[in-house]
């Protein structure tokens, strides 16, 4: 099955469902899609995947504004960006995993 149709049938679903689209088609995902990287949206993420992505994206962002807007040293900022980026990504991961269990959600690999 393709990644395109596997896509789409996700989209329909959680459309059904009544997830909003910004939900579960964000703008960073939009962009890997733009560069040819096969993501499935989160809501189809493994757990570990979902932590790990948002805990990097969120991790780095917010060390990256935090540089510019702070005065403190920089291995504070790093500590900072750090226990920041495990702690947004644990949140989002739990949201999804609950949220697709709520939901009702079928597997990524089952979509038709």
């Amino acid at each position: 099955m393709s990644y395109e149709f596997q896509l789409k049938a996700a989209h329909k679903e959680l459309e059904s469902k009544g997830v909003w689209r910004a939900n579960f088609n964000p703008p960073l995902l939009k962009l890997f899609r733009f560069i040819s990287m096969q993501i499935p949206p989160p809501y189809y993420q493994k757990f570990t995947i979902n932590f790990i992505f948002t805990s990097l994206m969120f991790g780095l962002i917010f060390s990256i504004l935090n540089w510019f807007n702070n005065t403190n040293p920089v291995t504070q900022i790093l500590l900072e960006g750090v226990f920041s980026g495990l702690f947004f990504g644990l949140l989002m991961s739990v949201f999804y995993w609950v949220r697709k269990k709520q939901l009702g959600l079928t597997n990524w690999t089952e979509l038709v």
